[in-house]
């Protein structure tokens, strides 16, 4: 079996544009299949340079991606040119795999779907399509005409669709007016992302708390530094607030910050390498998520498989992700219901024990889980398109 990953977005050749999951999901794929590859056609109008492509092997995962130059997706007329970019791009993708077609493609996100969809009007490759865009479980997104009618061809073409959410795949279905679309959530490494053995190096007197994301107004930064400084109000533990990525404009929290006076309690820790992120994960008492929107929720797993209970206010991934034994659910836009949760969690502390978090990570969105619900999905293709063969 082999599969080529396409995801929408990934690191370009300049290893800029983030995307490292899907990595993580092939090599993990890579570890039951024959074979896996991502393909990642890096095209945009922001992008001047000279047409350049490389190839990278690591893990036995082997990526290849191009970059090149194109007019802004949403001029339908100039479509034909990305059209051809695409096919382009992957006849020297194939090209360096001395010509074999992959047997089936696994697409991430619209744009991913449709670089698919012209693959394999092309080629004739079967593929399918997982989204993962949050905005589009936002009641008021509506998606553009030209992006609706890509949507509507990606879907009757693709050999399967799925979400990465419930909440995500009932808006796709009332989108697409079909009830075909399942519902396949992200992977973990939780093999990676572990509890410590020991919590005795914990700062007592200190309560640590973390959120993982930009940009700050969709992640709900504005109204997490709002909560930690009413919490703080009413109890004489220190809050230390940490918020992970690179957080564009962050100077606009800084107001914020200095109203509830947390100017020494709040930290801005840029973006991290895994291993860092692991070790300070496992130091935290809580995660909390006060995304306004959030399809999935890949940095809550990642807390409970360190033993870190979660608070999120209930978007899409949230909704699926937390239960009573694990976390709690806040309303979005509410600062004093996020302040009382932390509260609540200070005074019981023990509420989650740890192991039993990791566990049901695990269980739930581990590399086992992973591969064989997508191993089942992919034979199930594969086995259809043999069996239609004359």
């Amino acid at each position: 079996m082999d599969i080529c990953f396409l995801p929408a977005w990934f690191y370009d050749i300049e290893n800029k544009g983030g995307g490292l999951f899907f990595r993580e999901q092939a090599i993990a794929i890579q570890s039951v299949a024959e074979r896996c590859s991502i393909f990642y056609p890096a095209l945009g109008f922001s992008y001047l340079g000279k047409e350049n492509w490389e190839e990278q092997t690591s893990e036995e995962v082997t990526t290849f991606k191009y970059q090149g130059f194109c007019f802004p997706k949403r001029l339908t007329n100039l479509q034909f040119l990305y059209n051809y970019k695409i096919k382009k791009a992957f006849s020297l993708f194939l090209a360096s795999r001395k010509g074999r077609l992959p047997d089936l493609i696994h697409a991430h996100s619209l744009w991913g779907a449709y670089a698919a969809l012209i693959i394999k009007r092309e080629w004739g490759i079967p593929f399918v399509y997982t989204e993962h865009l949050g905005k589009w479980t936002a009641a008021t997104y509506s998606l553009p005409r030209h992006q609706l009618q890509q949507l509507l061809a990606i879907v009757k073409t693709a050999n399967l669709v799925t979400a990465v959410s419930n909440t995500l795949a009932q808006r796709m279905r009332g989108i697409c007016s079909t009830e075909s679309i399942l519902v396949t959530p992200n992977m973990v490494d939780t093999d990676f992302f572990t509890p410590l053995a020991s919590t005795d190096d914990k700062q007592p007197y200190t309560f640590h708390i973390i959120s993982i994301g930009d940009p700050w107004y969709t992640k709900g930064l504005d109204l997490l530094i709002e909560a930690v400084g009413i919490a703080q109000q009413q109890t004489k533990v220190r809050l230390q607030l940490t918020l992970v990525d690179n957080i564009p404009k962050r100077q606009q929290l800084y107001p914020l910050i200095k109203k509830h006076q947390l100017e020494n309690q709040v930290k801005f820790a840029g973006r991290l390498e895994r291993d860092v992120l692991r070790g300070l994960l496992q130091q935290q008492d809580v995660l909390v998520s006060a995304s306004r929107r959030e399809s999935f929720g890949l940095t809550m797993i990642e807390a409970m498989a360190c033993g870190v209970p979660v608070i999120a206010t209930k978007t899409a991934g949230a909704l699926d992700i937390i239960q009573p034994k694990n976390g709690t659910l806040i309303d979005i836009n509410n600062s004093h219901a996020l302040a009382d949760g932390i509260l609540a969690l200070l005074r019981r502390p023990n509420s989650s024990p740890p192991q039993e978090l990791a566990a049901y990570a695990h269980h739930k969105y581990g590399r086992q889980a992973f591969c064989e619900r997508w191993l089942h999905h992919y034979e199930t293709i594969l086995g259809e398109r043999k069996s239609t063969r004359p």
